[in-house]
């Protein structure tokens, strides 16, 4: 086989290629060197090298036109790099991951057992690129350094962030996923895990009469009925806080401080009834209205030093009024209030006395404050018997064993009706 020897104006001296047994060359053959090769002679060894850029390059397009994903006034980082890793640049950029942070977890207030589960992936989507560094970090409401918790290159995984919390801190926790890849691109996941803000108890009572008659209810009683039975229930909202005590309290005529009925109870820990409480104060008895709620303290409300309070719940006391038919002239307190019907003095319009067929005797007993100003018999023609009801003022006790100047104005027949009559009371 003959004797290779290349001899080329651009090489320093003749390159030994291949050579013949004895040695002696047969032919010669011409090496030439293109533009964007680079040759070096090392010893007795051609290197014949790829062109790399001396600096970067500056793209100038015109029509909108780009170079691959470089438009026009952009700068192509190409110092060190040869036209094919350009080229390979301006088609292929770097694209971030896609990037996902979840968690099953939720926080319960005052859990101070914390196991926060942290589901994390990631997809590289760069081409041909990989992952470089893969951080799963964590800090607590929002401020502070970032700690690292997790670097694992996995395309995914679970971590499970355990801690004993402080009591009542419900700060959240706040995680992120950040993944870089090979060629740069990066992404973050971020995650927020907010414990349950504190659910104060919710307390529900009722207030009823210890006695009542009509028209009276537990809420609109006769003047002087102040016994009142109070009971209700106390539940907890927030599982991890404890119930401590109750107070029931009372004000009268909606003004002045609250009282304190009796001492503050131990309830709890968890929801917890309010027994039936009788109120009956007798200094009372006067009042136009007595209001009623509960003050609760639980473990949070204690150390806040603070209080749950109720909606209030409020009775009012309005006198009666008294007509009907009647056996003897109604001239005591006892038999004004023996009188058939009752009735409130603040509900308005005219009054209707049913005088029934028994009886001679017809009264009405209204408050001093009030008068009457017209009768009519509905049942005769509408005839006006006004001046047949005479006045006279009786003290009339109320429920509270009061006494309050009634106007009391009485009819007398000389018979009984032989049929009921309807007459129509006008007061002002």
């Amino acid at each position: 086989m003959p004797a290779v020897r290349v001899v080329d104006e651009h090489l320093l001296s003749p390159v030994l290629v291949y050579s013949s047994s004895n040695g002696v060359f047969q032919n010669e053959l011409q090496l030439v060197v293109e533009d964007g090769l680079v040759k070096e002679q090392v010893g007795n060894q051609l290197i014949i090298r790829g062109f790399k850029f001396d600096n970067d390059l500056n793209v100038s397009l015109g029509g909108g036109r780009s170079f691959g994903r470089y438009a026009s006034g952009e700068t192509i980082p190409s110092t060190g790099k040869t036209p094919a890793e350009v080229i390979q640049m301006a088609i292929a950029e770097p694209i971030d991951p896609t990037v996902t942070l979840t968690s099953p977890t939720s926080i319960a207030f005052n859990q101070t057992a914390i196991s926060n589960v942290l589901n994390f992936s990631h997809v590289i989507n760069t081409l041909g690129g990989t992952v470089t560094n893969a951080s799963l970090q964590w800090r607590r409401g929002g401020t502070g350094a970032w700690t690292t918790l997790s670097t694992s290159l996995s395309g995914s995984g679970t971590f499970t962030h355990t801690l004993t919390d402080t009591n009542f801190n419900t700060a959240a926790f706040n995680y992120q996923y950040v993944v870089t890849d090979s060629a740069g691109a990066t992404a973050t996941a971020s995650l927020n895990i907010t414990p349950t803000a504190y659910s104060a108890p919710t307390i529900s009572f009722t207030v009823t009469a210890g006695s009542a008659s009509s028209p009276e209810t537990s809420s609109k009683r006769e003047k002087g009925n102040v016994s009142s039975n109070i009971s209700g229930t106390i539940t907890r909202n927030s599982a991890n806080t404890s119930l401590s005590t109750y107070i029931l309290q009372y004000r009268f005529n909606n003004a002045g401080s609250w009282i304190n009925i009796g001492s503050a109870v131990n309830i709890g820990p968890g929801t917890s009834s309010i027994p039936l409480t009788n109120h009956n104060d007798a200094a009372l008895k006067t009042a136009s209205s007595i209001s009623y709620r509960v003050l609760v303290v639980d473990d949070y409300q204690q150390s806040l030093g603070t209080q749950v309070t109720s909606s209030t719940s409020t009775v009012s006391f309005v006198s009666l009024l008294f007509h009907g038919p009647a056996s003897s002239t109604p001239d005591t307190s006892a038999k004004v209030r023996a009188l058939g019907t009752r009735q409130f003095v603040d509900v308005g319009g005219n009054i209707t006395l049913n005088t029934g067929n028994a009886e001679k005797i017809f009264s009405i007993a209204l408050p001093s404050s009030t008068t009457i100003t017209q009768v009519l018999d509905l049942d005769a023609l509408n005839a006006n018997i006004t001046n047949n009801y005479v006045l006279a003022t009786v003290n009339v006790n109320d429920a509270g064993g009061t006494a309050t100047q009634y106007n009391v104005y009485t009819m007398t027949n000389a018979i009984p009706y032989s049929d009921n009559h309807r007459h129509q009371i006008t007061r002002s």
